[in-house]
């Protein structure tokens, strides 16, 4: 019975310290990443105040007065040395009455020939079809290689136009759903700041891009998270981008920038800590085991010391309520125990007459004269 309690108790310590040590890794882990989270959502938000204050200094230019493709491009290039920006540039406020007219700066093809455009339902430039407003990319500047579209009507556009259309009327910063952006194949979103004269007149909108995978990069490189998700857009239409790579995103946050909902997600990749943690596991659960077999084996020993110790006394006492002399031989002759009697007659102790043989024993002595 006392070998079970002590090996149930053995077992559930042993097993209590492999789930506390289990326990506290995966505790770590988890504020590890919620840490690491955190920082990629900093990352994330730092990364688009960068092109909203780009956007927001386009408009401050534009509502000083005209602006030529040669100053706006002066003006550009250092609000790209960050490296998240794609492009910003300008969306002049046309109405109908005024096309024609304006329609007469364009140098540059297609709008030098068809004017104001549009892309048509095969995505090729066609020219744009009569609206009360439009809203012409006048300049823009790009980071990198992209089409310089100019002429082109965002509001055609039904993935931008009701991002104008709200920082319009609610005069503040907004964000589109993720595009298919101009400059490129690459999909990302587009920040619209609507740009007044000094009457209060919406002149135009600024616009500041960035593609999804660049916000990602930039996320990964600052944070030094290796494993980065971004999704733009409600639950079931948004759109993805991954930085890095490794392992299945584990947790995840999310904010509203710019009218739009951003989810940043982080995963983690098997790492050596794991395989550290799952044998420090074993070993403690180990020597748990050991130790709990050691105690066990130390109970029956002495359990069978005890046993052992009875039999002699009980042995002991059989010898000396015998009357005549008494030896416990062994097989071989040789004696194991003696009676007091015994002792008493022959005059040796115990300890003289064990592993003796009986005959060698001086059995030679007086008869007591006590009747």
């Amino acid at each position: 019975m006392v070998t079970l309690v002590v090996a149930a108790i053995g077992f559930a310590v042993t097993a209590a310290a492999g789930w506390f040590v289990h326990h506290a890794y995966n505790r770590l882990v988890a504020e590890q990443a919620e840490a690491q989270l955190e920082t990629a959502v900093t990352a994330i938000k730092v990364a688009l105040d960068r092109v909203a204050i780009s956007a927001r200094a386009v408009r401050g230019l534009y509502a000083a007065g005209q602006v030529s493709q040669d100053e706006f491009s002066r003006f550009a290039e250092p609000l790209a040395a960050p490296g998240v920006l794609r492009g910003v540039g300008f969306l002049r406020r046309v109405d109908e009455t005024e096309r024609a007219d304006y329609e007469q700066r364009f140098t540059t093809e297609p709008a030098r020939t068809l004017g104001i455009w549009s892309r048509g339902p095969d995505g090729e430039p066609q020219t744009a079809p009569e609206r009360p407003t439009y809203f012409v990319l006048e300049s823009v500047y790009f980071t990198g290689n992209g089409e310089t579209a100019y002429g082109f009507d965002a509001g055609s556009d039904p993935h931008r136009a009701p991002a104008i259309e709200e920082a319009i009327s609610q005069r503040k910063l907004t964000v589109s759903a993720p595009v298919t952006l101009t400059s490129g194949p690459d999909t990302g979103v587009l920040f619209y700041v609507p740009a007044v004269d000094r009457d209060g007149e919406v002149i135009g909108v600024a616009t500041g891009s960035v593609t999804l995978d660049g916000l990602a990069r930039f996320a990964r490189l600052t944070s030094g998270i290796p494993s980065i998700s971004l999704s733009v857009g409600t639950a079931g239409t948004a759109t993805d981008a991954a930085a890095g790579g490794g392992g299945p995103y584990v947790i995840e946050d999310s904010f509203r920038y710019g009218g739009q909902e951003w989810i940043v997600r982080i995963g983690r990749t098997a790492s050596a800590a794991t395989s550290i943690v799952w044998w420090t596991v074993l070993l403690v659960v180990g020597a748990g085991l050991a130790s709990t077999l050691a105690v066990i084996g130390y109970v029956i020993n002495r359990s069978k010391t005890a046993q052992i110790e009875e039999a002699t006394i009980q042995l002991r006492g059989m010898l000396d309520g015998l009357g005549p002399l008494a030896w416990l031989l062994g097989p071989d002759g040789k004696v194991i125990a003696a009676n007091r009697t015994a002792v008493d007659a022959l005059n040796l102790s115990e300890g003289d007459m064990a592993e003796r043989p009986l005959w060698a024993l001086p059995l030679q002595y007086e008869a007591s004269d006590e009747p």
